[in-house]
């Protein structure tokens, strides 16, 4: 799996995960390392649906409000997450245990549905619910 961390999650998430899974074959970047800061959300989710592969992961839930930014999220056919607040609440060390707890299933889930929005749950045993696009 190859997981994009949107801006608003801090860059050091997601190098940390990419330091657990890179062993695995899969890969976890921040926006900061692939796109310059004044990027649009619009053109990094239109690039990354074009490279294919990409799983996002963002607290932005504008990219399903904004009409442009949902037109590209849904152009792009990426899958993504989006932290619950309860998941945003939580310190940085916390989150990271959340993804990579789920980090299994995440991979699953998207190899089945290759395209789609979904809640990122707080709690291990949860479902992944689907947001409507």
């Amino acid at each position: 799996m190859k997981a994009f961390f949107d801006h608003n999650i801090e860059p050091f998430i997601a190098w940390s995960i990419h330091r657990v899974v890179a062993p695995r074959g899969d890969e976890a970047v921040s926006k900061t390392d692939r796109f310059e800061p004044n990027t649009s959300d619009a053109e990094w989710l239109l690039c990354l649906g074009r490279e294919r592969g990409w799983v996002i992961f963002t607290y932005d839930r504008r990219i399903l409000r904004n009409p442009i930014e949902r037109r590209a999220f849904y152009d792009s056919g990426l899958t993504a997450f989006f932290f619950r607040p309860a998941v945003q609440k939580l310190n940085a060390v916390q989150r990271t245990a959340t993804v990579l707890w789920h980090w299994d299933q995440l991979s699953r889930l998207t190899e089945l549905q290759s395209r789609g929005a979904y809640w990122l749950p707080l709690n291990k045993n949860a479902r992944f619910e689907q947001i409507r696009v």
